[in-house]
């Protein structure tokens, strides 16, 4: 998703994160700013960042409640959270949060064909690149660690 919206010309592209290796992930593909929701509140670190309106969009992909509240407190009036994870239960979302802020959630299915042809020609147009990373492979695969 970072890459898109990379590739697209986001203006700012925030990420929340707690794995070390995919914080450099969201560095790499084009993130601006990777904040760690273990260090302090990410509302408030997403409404510093963007002049202290909030954001315009956010993608969440994580899928967890307090990533959901996260995003909700983060966003600007009028605000779109988009939902792009497959979550494990139900998600809670704070109405009158969402209704006083006047923001809308729209959950969507990712990853259709066309966006994989878009990051491809992207990739190929030199706009974004493919870190090497290695590959999980089933146990026992001769090819374990090796990018395709």
């Amino acid at each position: 998703m970072i890459q898109v919206l990379a590739a697209r010309g986001a203006r700012t592209i925030i990420a929340s994160e707690i794995e070390p290796q995919r914080k450099a992930l969201a560095k790499h593909f084009g993130a601006h700013h990777v904040l760690d929701p273990s260090e302090g509140s990410i509302a408030e670190e997403c409404i510093a960042i963007c002049g202290g309106h909030g954001v315009d969009v956010v993608f969440d992909a994580a899928g967890v409640q307090a990533g959901l509240d996260d995003a909700i407190k983060s966003c600007r009036v009028g605000a779109s959270i988009v939902n792009i994870a497959a979550w494990k239960g139900r998600a809670e979302i704070d109405t009158l949060l969402m209704i006083l802020g006047e923001k809308r959630f729209q959950a969507v299915f990712t990853y259709v064909r066309r966006d994989f042809e878009e990051v491809i020609e992207a990739v190929a147009a030199g706009e974004s690149t493919l870190p090497n990373l290695p590959v999980p492979q089933p146990r026992g695969s001769q090819s374990a660690g090796k990018l395709y």
